[in-house]
């Protein structure tokens, strides 16, 4: 979102603040000449809320991207915030009590003390209505946009070169997710146990995760070893080409903030299959199809439907393009430029 703000509104003047003791070069990533990264002290993360805002001017608008503002009050022209999810609350067994109780404390700081409280999905908006207790005419809806290397069509031999590398051979889904509870990997791997073994089309399972083993022990005992794939070390900048080249993506996450592989499923030109009445849904729209994906019959069934059915492949793909374009990049800039104006 910075790079792309930077670059759309070169006449601002946007300032990065980063702890000391991070490793990573956010100067190497940023290229564009208004972006200026600034360092505050952070000694176990203790002193960032009280050192933070004086890197602010005066005149300036804070943004803090994720759930988080300073705590030291300073007189600035306007304090936003961004809210990604309120999964913490709504799963807290995913979570230690004390990440908890931080989280907590600071989404509670942030959405009272914001002049404006961005939320990356209606979902995550009607979360944070339904679990904080908060003045609502500040909440504003802001979509996000995947990384701009999706959108690029490769060629033929593009891709080849990259299923060369890892060994994969078309036809093949995809899943690009983590392993953990609310990913609901499980049940993939039980819905093709019901489809029969001459309707499996192979899947690639790609992520990590605290429960990969136990998913990998799962295929072993179903005997599915032959046509579910783990692959957990993928090169980021790989994965459009295997987006590409895929029949389509398999996303049966019960709980997101937004589902931002949608997106990427979308514009590598795939259909997706995601879960009924979550934030993916929403991303998607008409460009996916969504069953309860707690229900291994109903997701075994989506698979077989999307993978047979040519017709209902062209339906849900025509909708790609009008789905895509809510969140161009040009259009969620103008929206932000808009909000940092008011």
């Amino acid at each position: 979102m910075i790079q792309e703000y930077a670059k759309q509104y070169p006449e601002d003047q946007l300032y990065l603040l980063k702890p000391d003791r991070k490793k990573s070069s956010y100067e190497n990533y940023f290229t564009e000449p208004n972006i200026f990264t600034s360092n505050y002290p952070n000694f176990l993360g203790i002193p960032r809320f009280f050192s933070l805002l004086k890197k602010v001017p005066n005149d300036g608008i804070f943004h803090g991207l994720s759930a988080e503002i300073p705590i030291l009050k300073k007189p600035v022209k306007k304090v936003i915030v961004t809210i990604h999810d309120l999964i913490f609350l709504a799963r807290p067994q995913d979570y230690k009590f004390i990440d908890r109780k931080i989280y907590e404390a600071k989404l509670l700081h942030a959405v009272k003390h914001s002049d404006v409280i961005l939320s990356i999905s209606q979902f995550t908006a009607n979360a944070l209505k339904e679990y904080v207790d908060f003045d609502s005419s500040k909440l504003k809806v802001h979509f996000q946009n995947c990384n701009s290397i999706f959108y690029k069509s490769l060629s033929e031999e593009e891709r080849n070169i990259v299923l060369y590398k890892y060994n994969v051979s078309s036809p093949y889904w995809i899943c690009v997710s983590s392993f953990n509870g609310r990913k609901n990997i499980r049940s993939i791997i039980e819905a093709y146990s019901l489809i029969p073994e001459s309707d499996r089309i192979p899947i690639l399972l790609i992520g990590s995760g605290s429960l990969q083993q136990e998913c990998k022990q799962l295929t072993e005992k179903l005997r599915l070893t032959n046509h579910i794939r783990f692959l957990d070390h993928i090169h980021p900048i790989d994965l459009p080409a295997l987006y590409q080249s895929s029949i389509g993506l398999i996303y049966p996450s019960v709980l997101e903030g937004f589902g931002i592989p949608a997106l990427e499923a979308m514009a590598s030109g795939i259909p997706l299959i995601g879960h009924k009445g979550s934030s993916v849904e929403e991303a998607a729209g008409k460009a996916g199809v969504f069953v309860d994906c707690l229900s291994p019959e109903q997701l075994s069934h989506s698979i077989i439907s999307l993978q047979s059915d040519q017709q209902l492949r062209q339906e849900i793909l025509s909708h790609t393009q009008s789905q895509l374009s809510k969140y161009s990049n040009e259009k969620l800039m103008a929206q932000l430029r808009e909000i940092y104006s008011s």
